[in-house]
């Protein structure tokens, strides 16, 4: 499929309904709430090589239908690694769900998800860890969308807390892959965490995003990031990430994400 057409077909789900926006303001963890909204990040993955730059795009959107509780999303990531003998650009697996977010008053709501990967990502191993790296480095909740020519299964549920200027998420989900190229894969488990203060013109967090293998081995990894999120009609967001632990600490130092969402 073509990067074209793949990209538009990702974000026609999200151009074709409009809705009231009731927007999370964390940057790492789920997307999913009871809002409309369209988005981009660019994010410059800082490695432990000197000869390589990495950036990954991040393509995303929600709508969800005027006085209505449910709702749909796409997500699409992409990544250009050049250096070290390569010059590519990889695209990751489109994610594609329905999220339900009922509306409650209170301070705590929940909010549940599923989706689903279309396998888009190539089979190339190139491809793979240049994706796999991209993804690790800015947004570790959406690992699976590396694997290649995933198709994958993703329920989640989130609790959205705020009370005054404090608010709080948390997520929790399992990533179960249903066939993919080469060699079978375990489920992950997936647990984000994040605090933040909302200072009017801007919110800023501080955001726990963790991976859990559910196979013979017990291996983990998390990524630590600084968020800040702007408020208004373009929200523009930036974050900065570090992984912890060596599974990828050892390749990538950290990355820098900036991005804006438009809400619909």
């Amino acid at each position: 499929m073509q990067l074209p057409g793949v990209v538009a077909s990702s974000l026609g789900l999200v151009v074709t309904l409009t809705g009231a926006t009731a927007a999370d303001p964390f940057v790492t963890t789920d997307r999913s709430d009871a809002g409309s909204s369209a988005g981009a990040g660019l994010a410059y993955v800082l490695l432990d090589r000197d000869d390589t730059t990495m950036l990954a795009i991040d393509l995303h959107g929600q709508v969800t239908p005027r006085g209505r509780e449910v709702g749909g999303y796409a997500s699409l990531p992409i990544v250009h690694v050049d250096g070290a003998g390569a010059d590519a650009t990889a695209l990751g697996n489109l994610d594609l769900g329905v999220v339900y977010a009922p509306r409650r008053p209170g301070a705590v709501h929940v909010i549940l998800r599923g989706g689903l990967t279309l396998p888009t990502a190539s089979d190339d191993l190139g491809d793979f860890f240049a994706t796999a790296y991209g993804l690790a480095g800015t947004r570790l909740t959406d690992f699976v969308l590396a694997l290649p020519e995933g198709v994958v299964l993703r329920p989640a549920a989130s609790v959205r807390w705020r009370e005054g200027h404090l608010l709080a998420r948390a997520d929790l989900g399992i990533d179960v892959p249903l066939a993919n190229a080469g060699s079978t894969a375990d489920p992950l488990l997936r647990l984000n965490l994040a605090a933040g203060y909302d200072a009017g013109a801007v919110t800023v967090g501080v955001e726990l995003s963790s991976l859990f293998a559910t196979g013979d081995d017990d291996d983990s990894t998390s990524n630590l990031a600084l968020s800040v999120r702007g408020r208004g009609g373009a929200r523009p967001y930036g974050a900065l990430v570090v992984p912890l632990g060596d599974a990828f600490g050892d390749v990538i130092d950290a990355g820098l994400l900036v991005g804006v969402d438009v809400p619909l």
